[in-house]
C-alpha cells in the first residue's frame, strides 16, 4: 500500500502568508484566511482546505457585472471556478499562482515607510 503524505496545508498556508507578507487573519469558522484590502475586494479571501497543494480563493462581487468581469479575469489566468453564482464564487488555486492573485485583489502588506514621521 503507497503511504500517503502528511497533509501540512494548513502550517504551510499560515508560514505562506507570513513569508511573503499576506493579510493572514483568523475567519469565521477559526481557520486562517487571507483578506483583501479595501473596498474594492472587499469579502474576497484566499483559504486553506485542499491539502499541500492548492488554496481556495472565495468572490463576492456587489454587482453581476462586476462579477462576470472578475470571472473573466480569473478565466483567462487559467482559473475554473469550483462553484459559481450570481454574485459570488469559489477557485482553487495552485500555490505557484497564489502571489498573482494576491497582488490583483491586493492582499498583500504595504511596506512601512520608515522616513515618514
Amino acid at each position: 500500500m503507497a503511504k500517503m503524505p502528511k497533509d501540512y496545508g494548513k502550517r504551510k498556508f499560515r508560514d505562506f502568508a507570513r513569508k511573503n507578507r499576506l493579510r493572514l487573519a483568523r475567519g469565521e469558522d477559526g481557520f486562517p484566511v487571507i483578506l483583501a484590502r479595501g473596498k474594492e475586494y472587499e469579502g474576497c479571501h484566499l483559504y486553506d482546505g485542499f491539502g499541500n497543494t492548492h488554496v481556495g480563493l472565495y468572490v463576492a462581487r456587489p454587482t453581476t457585472f462586476k462579477m462576470s468581469h472578475t470571472y473573466g479575469a480569473l478565466k483567462r489566468m487559467g482559473l475554473e471556478p469550483i462553484a459559481l453564482g450570481d454574485l459570488e464564487g469559489t477557485f482553487k488555486i495552485p500555490y505557484k499562482m497564489v502571489m498573482k492573485i494576491a497582488r490583483k485583489f491586493k492582499m498583500v502588506k504595504r511596506k512601512v515607510n520608515r522616513k515618514a514621521k
